[in-house]
């Protein structure tokens, strides 16, 4: 009976060992299995800022084009600015313009307009266009646009000035008002201002439903990235976001979705 006894503690205890066994068993494939999650979450994060990489080398050479059509607008404005002036002293020298002076002084400022509008990106035939990323530009909420009334037209000299189709905001149920929680501006941010009052382009920042205030996007306490949208894309235009900062995306950046329709569906781009 005894021989009985230990046979049956001794099964007992060699089932609960085989039991520990199995839960053992379970144990290492849950990890396996963690192991495995953990290596393709570190492959889809390495994925992810590579891509993020990719992103903002496109969007510092789109800055960098930006900033040089600006330069390109700027310093054509003052030669045109001089050669104004150069044609009043003749006027004011000799009683009367001479003829040969103004012919080559006009001709040279045509030349410097064709430049100026061959710089030009909707001269160029690129009107349904947005750009989107950091523009190192601080704007504030200062207006985008120059809008003449009917009633001021005739008193104001727009012969060089390129008038923004403001009514496309109106039209569209966007705001005229952009605001921003950056109430600061810098030098870039009145480059970007003139680069979107003389090519028709919009700042989405602050003029739709998802950004109603016109969200921080660095460091929590500016805003330097913008999506500029084309006048004639502000009909496709259905919303803007700054998403909440995310490590993976910028190491100071918070990510931009915009939405755009298209004939066969809605959109979304983040950035």
């Amino acid at each position: 009976m005894e021989i009985l006894k230990s046979l049956r503690v001794l099964t007992d205890r060699i089932e609960k060992i085989e039991k520990e066994v199995q839960k053992i068993d379970g144990i290492k494939e849950g990890l396996s299995n963690l192991s495995t999650r953990v290596q393709t979450n570190e492959e889809t994060i390495v994925e992810i800022q590579d891509r993020n990489r990719k992103v903002e080398e496109s969007v510092e050479k789109m800055g960098q084009i930006v900033h040089t059509i600006v330069d390109k607008y700027s310093a054509n404005a003052e030669e045109i600015s001089q050669i104004k002036d150069r044609m009043e002293t003749i006027g004011e020298d000799n009683g009367t313009f001479s003829n040969i002076a103004i012919k080559e002084l006009k001709a040279d400022m045509l030349d410097l307009k064709c430049r100026s509008m061959s710089d030009n990106l909707v001269f160029s035939g690129f009107q349904n266009v947005y750009f989107v990323g950091d523009f190192n530009a601080r704007t504030g909420s200062e207006d985008d646009f120059i809008f003449v009334p009917d009633s001021e037209s005739h008193v104001v000299d727009i012969e060089n000035i390129q008038i923004n189709a403001v009514c496309n905001l109106d039209q569209y149920d966007f705001s005229r008002k952009r605001n921003s929680r950056d109430k600061n501006k810098n030098r870039f941010g009145n480059q970007l201002l003139e680069f979107c009052k003389g090519n028709n382009f919009f700042i989405m920042n602050g003029r739709t439903l998802g950004d109603i205030d016109g969200k921080f996007t660095c460091r929590n306490s500016s805003v330097v990235d913008y999506c500029l949208c084309s006048a004639e894309l502000i009909q496709n235009f259905t919303d803007f976001k700054v998403l909440d900062f995310s490590s993976l995306y910028s190491d100071v950046h918070s990510p931009i979705e915009i939405s755009l329709k298209t004939n066969r569906s809605r959109s979304q781009h983040q950035m």
